[in-house]
């Protein structure tokens, strides 16, 4: 699994999922890259997962990140290369 297309696209994912579910049907695909994507999040420290979920699932720029934390517009750039570091590892 490619872990920055996860990172990427997981609001896509997680919309696939909602449909199929609309639908009364399963998509498992889905269901498996968001568990995936939980597992690796869960795994990271608390500041890692606020920008994860600032940055990728609500669309933040890194610099509404930086401001929403505290924290330069540098130090959001290298948490999200440490995330997709990480994810890279956790998805081998």
């Amino acid at each position: 699994m490619n872990a920055i297309k996860l990172l990427e696209n997981i609001k896509l994912i997680r919309a696939r999922k909602n449909l199929a579910e609309e639908r009364g049907e399963r998509d498992l695909n889905a269901e498996y890259q968001i568990s995936c994507f939980e597992n690796c999040k869960n795994a990271l420290y608390r500041r890692e997962r606020k920008v994860l979920e600032l940055y990728y699932e609500k669309d933040f720029t890194q610099a509404q990140v930086a401001t929403e934390i505290g924290v330069s517009t540098s130090t959001v750039t290298r948490v999200v290369k440490e995330i997709k570091e990480k994810f890279k590892i956790m998805l081998q």
